[in-house]
């Protein structure tokens, strides 16, 4: 069987995880299989992980991360660099990185991939509801004068005469 690839069936890995659990070596699953040492080893090991879930089947691609193909200097700079000013969006942070690290545009990820690493690394911000003029108020606490009826007094024009 040696150059040839099999692939294991769910029963197949059912059964090695049976035998494990009775006692039976890797040697002996292997032999009474008909499988290599190591696939036998490396469904037991599977199974100690993971548990029986861990013998299902995973098709397609191994899910990664958001900026999983890039180099680290380039998360830990786009850390760093949100860190520090965390009211920078995507997009100034993929300009501010390109400055910083002397690289052009081009070659750093996307404004998306940028974004879903944000929401992955949890250092995006939480929604904050509008707030109305009437809401705000001027520096040092104070409502704005011409909301709070004092404007006569301050010496402000009377807004309802033109």
């Amino acid at each position: 069987m040696t150059g040839q690839r099999r692939v294991t069936s769910l029963q197949v890995r059912l059964e090695i995880e049976a035998r494990s659990a009775e006692g039976q070596t890797d040697a002996q699953i292997a032999a009474a299989l008909q499988w290599p040492v190591w696939t036998v080893r490396k469904w037991r090991r599977q199974v100690q992980r993971a548990g029986r879930l861990g013998l299902a089947p995973r098709p397609g691609r191994p899910a990664t991360g958001a900026l999983s193909h890039v180099k680290p200097v380039i998360r830990e700079t786009l850390r760093t660099l949100r860190e520090t000013h965390p009211g920078w969006g995507p997009q100034t942070l993929r300009l501010e990185l390109s400055k910083a690290l002397g690289c052009k545009v081009e070659t750093l990820p996307s404004r998306a991939r940028i974004a879903a690493w944000l929401h992955e690394a949890q250092l995006t911000r939480g929604y904050q509801r509008p707030t109305t003029l009437e809401e705000r108020l001027r520096p040092g606490g104070q409502p704005h004068p011409m909301k709070s009826g004092n404007w006569m007094h301050k010496g402000y024009n009377n807004p309802s005469r033109g």
